[in-house]
């Protein structure tokens, strides 16, 4: 692959909602957005039944990310699939600063 464009991702999930699990899937980067809707249903119902309550989305990928650290956020909200690829906020670091005799840490 040459670049990512979008990611499926598929949820797995108890009746009432309450337990949810990322399911694996055969394929889970794409070069576009096209491909991976075009898989979307068959890798849907190839899990069918697995779950009481399943999700299933593509989600684009900001080129951006894909050389950055980022991380897959997704949530359960009224019933629907809420998900996005966040970049990883910056470590913070800790600064110790001399003055005179006291040295103090402080957060930047």
């Amino acid at each position: 692959m040459e670049h990512i464009a979008a990611i499926l991702l598929m949820i797995g999930c108890s009746g009432d909602l309450v337990k949810c699990e990322e399911i694996a899937v055969p394929t889970f980067a794409y070069e576009t957005m096209e491909e991976c809707d075009s898989d979307l249903h068959s890798v849907r119902s190839a899990a069918d039944g697995t779950y009481p309550r399943m999700f299933a989305e593509c989600l684009s990928v900001d080129p951006l990310l894909v050389e950055a650290d980022a991380e897959l956020v997704w949530d359960i909200e009224d019933g629907k699939l809420v998900a996005s690829l966040e970049p990883l906020a910056e470590p913070q670091a800790t600064i110790a600063m001399s003055s005179g005799d006291a040295i103090s840490n402080r957060w930047e």
